[in-house]
């Protein structure tokens, strides 16, 4: 949870660790990775760090909604995230996601390829890279990346 200062800027000026979720991300014993129709995770503003695992698809075939913003989570978006048919929003700015391989734009275009995808906040996470299209039908975040727009510019923005 976060604690506001009264009277500053509207960001949280300290976040207490001790009501926030404080899991390792890729930990096949946690719980919810035997919750196989589960369809929306939203953890957002914890404490959940390390890689988002390469087995989520196969775990949470259903999920529609994956909220993860605000936590400590790194390494690469899993490619297997683009097996989850039903996903239509993804949330997971401001982590330390990065490329896993600068000249791989796959998982990225991916997910603007994606049929069914709305909502792709990539938003603040510096070490992140790939590639998306200048015109696109979802609504995405992606500032303080290195994604490339269009093939061009490697700073991102709203699109």
């Amino acid at each position: 949870g976060y604690l506001f200062a009264i009277g500053h800027e509207e960001k949280p000026s300290w976040r207490c660790p001790w009501i926030g979720w404080i899991f390792r991300m890729d930990d096949e014993e946690a719980p919810w990775w035997g919750w196989e129709r589960l369809e929306r995770f939203h953890v957002d503003a914890n404490f959940f760090y390390g890689p988002i695992p390469d087995f989520l698809a196969s775990r949470w075939p259903k999920l529609r909604s994956l909220d993860l913003h605000d936590n400590r989570l790194s390494g690469p978006l899993p490619s297997s995230i683009l097996r989850l048919s039903n996903l239509t929003q993804l949330q997971v700015q401001l982590n330390d996601l990065e490329c896993a391989d600068a000249k791989d734009d796959g998982v990225v275009a991916g997910l603007f390829a994606h049929p069914r995808m709305r909502t792709l906040n990539l938003d603040q996470n510096p070490r992140l890279c790939g590639s998306a299209p200048s015109i696109s039908h979802i609504e995405a975040q992606l500032g303080g990346t290195q994604i490339r727009l269009g093939g061009g510019s490697r700073l991102g923005g709203e699109l």
